[in-house]
């Protein structure tokens, strides 16, 4: 159980010079200005039947005023409001100013930016390979090490799309009014509840099917869902596209015949490109994500 309530100001000494009935007071007062019933603004899973503790929890009464208030307060006290409490309520939900939102996006951020370290790696490792002497003396090497870059980029790519469209639910909303298979069905206004309750996994497994390696798609992607718009490097990006697609489905050979040069110096130059790629998609995810939770968070306050 996270600490929610330790940033909180701790409980002035003159607490334990009052009598009983004013520091049963004080403290009930202090407990529910930092914590409400979960029905107030937890969201709530029909489909499990609980509570998302997205805010951090659940509370119990008696921890949260045993950790608080603990060797100020005596004990019999403590248990007595937080039997009272925790008959009200058994587990409780905090309650967020602007200060413990901006935590809760940060930390959120974080966990959304997650696979952005996973794709740092495999293009470090790449670039590391290329530079070792072995590369330089086999084509095959720098051909694959070529085509584990692409392919790093275009997993980071689809798994940060799908984090943003799955946590946000206006994302999910742009995703499906602009995805065109989408866009051309017809449904029954009698089927429009179910459809809702089907749209999000339907989303999912179409961004799951979809091909990430359409450079052009995915940028328009970004740009018309996230808002986001890839760097002007994007004549580069479709050119190491089209290498990977020769490498990978026509044994190297370009249409016009005759293996492409990828040596260590591409591999090194795509390294860079990905990478830089992948950090500029990464700040401008942070940037939207913290805007949006904000706004949804704000929501619920």
């Amino acid at each position: 159980m996270s600490n929610a309530f330790a940033c909180c100001p701790g409980p002035g000494p003159d607490l334990r010079l009052e009598d009983c009935e004013t520091q049963l007071e004080i403290m009930e007062s202090w407990f529910r200005g930092h914590f409400e019933y979960p029905s107030a603004r937890t969201p709530y899973d029909q489909d499990q039947g609980r509570h998302q503790w997205i805010w951090g929890g659940p509370y119990r009464a008696c921890d949260v005023l045993a950790g608080h208030f603990g060797g100020i307060v005596p004990d019999d006290a403590i248990q007595d409001l937080a039997a009272l409490l925790d008959a009200e309520c058994p587990e409780w939900a905090p309650r967020w100013d602007a200060d413990g939102l901006d935590a809760y996006l940060a930390r959120d951020v974080c966990s959304i930016a997650d696979c952005l370290p996973v794709c740092l790696d495999a293009i470090d490792s790449a670039a590391e390979l290329a530079r070792q002497e072995a590369a330089a003396a086999s084509p095959a090497l720098c051909r694959a090490l070529y085509v584990q870059l692409m392919a790093s980029l275009e997993t980071y790519l689809a798994d940060a799309f799908l984090g943003m469209v799955m946590r946000h639910t206006e994302l999910l909303r742009r995703f499906v009014e602009n995805h065109p298979p989408f866009q051309a069905e017809t449904m029954r206004l009698a089927d429009v509840f179910a459809e809702y309750e089907s749209i999000r996994e339907r989303a999912r497994t179409a961004l799951y099917d979809m091909g990430w390696h359409n450079a052009e798609r995915v940028r328009l992607l970004y740009r018309n869902v996230l808002g986001l718009v890839f760097p002007t490097e994007q004549a580069e990006l479709l050119r190491a596209v089209r290498r990977r697609h020769d490498i990978l489905h026509r044994g190297g050979a370009g249409k016009e015949g005759g293996l492409p040069a990828v040596g260590p110096a591409e591999v090194a130059e795509l390294a860079g490109l990905v990478r830089g790629l992948a950090l500029h998609v990464d700040e401008g995810l942070q940037r939207i994500h913290g805007q949006l939770a904000r706004g949804e968070g704000r929501a619920r306050l």
